[in-house]
């Protein structure tokens, strides 16, 4: 934790009984509304805690990859993505990258064929 910079935010899920709260400069959260470039986002654990008709994209991953016909890393039709670290190659992900995924306007089941639609033209 020391070797991160910015501010530290835990967003809490349904397997987060116990917060570890001896974190110096840690906010705990269940939800969390920002805009990235231009793109409101509103990031919650389970998707059934967002709104019903978003006006942001819904970031959640409580469903991990166990129902991806109907939680699919990108969906537009319902502004959701599936963040959960087994459609996202349990790699990182910067918010930027996320965006110009988001920009294709498509579907995607996973990170990877998000990736391979963003770098089709290289």
């Amino acid at each position: 934790m020391d070797e991160l910079n910015g501010e530290i935010g835990f967003l809490l899920g349904n397997h987060d009984s116990t917060v570890l709260e001896n974190l110096d400069h840690v906010q705990f959260v269940e939800e969390f509304r920002f805009t990235h470039r231009g793109v409101p986002i509103h990031a919650v654990h389970d998707p059934a805690d967002g709104p019903s008709n978003p006006t942001r994209w819904l970031i959640h991953g409580h469903h991990h990859n166990n129902r991806p016909a109907d939680f699919p890393f990108i969906y537009h039709d319902t502004r959701r993505v599936n963040f959960s670290v087994e459609l996202i190659d349990y790699r990182p992900l910067a918010l930027d990258t996320l965006i110009e995924y988001l920009a294709l306007g498509e579907h995607f089941d996973d990170r990877a064929a998000a990736e391979q639609a963003l770098y089709a033209d290289s």
